[in-house]
């Protein structure tokens, strides 16, 4: 409920604080990044996934995809599309 008169000064706004993201590795067993450790999210880094297949530099572990889809290799690195880094976190 509103207050009849308005007050002098503002209530702080609360924090809440926020656990950093969880890092990403590459899992063998998957054949793709994954996060082991559970968190409010997870990062795959600046490395993990940089590049696309074979094109040079090569993708580390490509094609880094669970059901083995085989990236492209034609084009050229950061000037034709890729995904470099994937995050996925909650609020």
């Amino acid at each position: 409920k509103p207050t009849p008169k308005p007050i002098a000064f503002s209530t702080p706004k609360p924090t809440i604080p926020q656990d950093p993201l969880k890092s990403a590795t590459y899992d063998d067993s998957f054949k793709a990044p994954r996060c082991f450790t559970v968190g409010r999210g997870c990062d795959s880094g600046a490395s993990l996934l940089n590049s696309r297949g074979n094109m040079s530099p090569a993708e580390p572990h490509a094609s880094n995809t669970i059901d083995n889809c085989k990236d492209g290799d034609e084009g050229f690195y950061h000037f034709d599309e890729s995904i470099d880094r994937v995050t996925i976190s909650s609020t």
